[in-house]
């Protein structure tokens, strides 16, 4: 499932509709159903600016069909969904800052906290009821999503503690580790509205995001929906392994021959995916291809 969670894209959200240019040009009216499918979704960026897309005189109905490999991202997306649909008006800014923001004050991380466990009591059918029938998930998937919901719910996260002081390090230490993370922020300042870029920096800068700038002052804890599979654990599990062994050691393994793509004229060439784009498959832009085949017997 690759290393860690795509809780947000590397393109900006875009209307999938676009009905104003589309089928409602010329003032048209769109009575039909629409049914959009989104395959390794993500984040909910496309959906949130779909509908807010919608021309007020659109009379027809939108389904989305979600679908992605990772459950940490599903669970993200499921829980998002469902405070929206149930929130009091007064208590939308609330749902855009768990959404946004990395820290939380108090008030948003409770409602976190309350939510969480709402879904966790709930299964597939409860949730379509509670919510109209707007959210539809089969039960394999729920039962997947219940386990993220009570990893978040119960992880310790307060800030100025010993558990979330390990949540902050460990999270400097991901960006740190990365080399393309100041070369695609470099990119996304550049490309966003100029008048939003302090903003987006800043955003990378702290993580916080809330409706008034006051309140930074309020921030109580991290928001565990950020998390995911332990980054911690993983390294440690991999130091314990020793070094990688060479290529040159594992090439003629188990009766099978490395090609050599530089010598003869092969069928298949290696590839290289384009750095930067998200694919089904989880693969990292920088992962290439390498090809084996049988030895020949001697």
């Amino acid at each position: 499932m690759g290393d860690y969670p795509f809780y947000f894209s590397n393109s900006f959200a875009n209307d999938l509709l676009n009905l104003q240019s589309n089928e409602m040009k010329g003032g048209q009216s769109v009575l039909k159903n629409v049914s959009i499918l989104l395959p390794a979704c993500g984040d909910l960026r496309h959906v949130m600016k779909t509908v807010e897309s919608l021309p007020d005189d659109f009379n027809g109905s939108l389904k989305f069909v979600l679908n992605d490999i990772d459950p940490f991202s599903m669970a993200r997306n499921v829980l998002l969904l469902f405070l929206i649909t149930s929130c009091q008006a007064e208590e939308v800014s609330n749902v855009s800052t768990i959404w946004l923001s990395f820290q939380l004050p108090r008030k948003d991380y409770l409602l976190l906290q309350e939510t969480l466990s709402k879904l966790i009591k709930m299964n597939s059918s409860h949730l379509k009821m509670k919510t109209g029938g707007m959210i539809d998930v089969n039960e394999q998937s729920y039962k997947a999503m219940r386990e993220v919901w009570d990893e978040w719910r119960r992880y310790s996260c307060q800030i100025g503690t010993e558990s979330g002081a390990k949540l902050y390090e460990e999270r400097n230490a991901i960006f740190d580790s990365d080399p393309w993370v100041s070369v695609g922020l470099r990119g996304l300042l550049h490309d966003v509205p100029q008048q939003h870029a302090s903003s987006v920096k800043k955003w990378f800068d702290d993580g916080v995001i809330l409706p008034d700038a006051h309140a930074e002052n309020t921030v109580t804890h991290y928001n565990p929906t950020f998390t995911g599979r332990g980054w911690g654990d993983k390294h440690a599990e991999a130091k314990g392994k020793g070094k990688l062994p060479k290529l040159s050691d594992v090439s003629n393994r188990r009766g099978l021959l490395m090609r050599d793509f530089r010598k003869g004229g092969e069928s298949c060439c290696p590839f290289n995916q384009r750095v930067a784009v998200r694919t089904v498959n989880m693969l990292k832009g920088d992962v290439r291809t390498l090809e084996w085949h049988r030895a020949p017997k001697e």
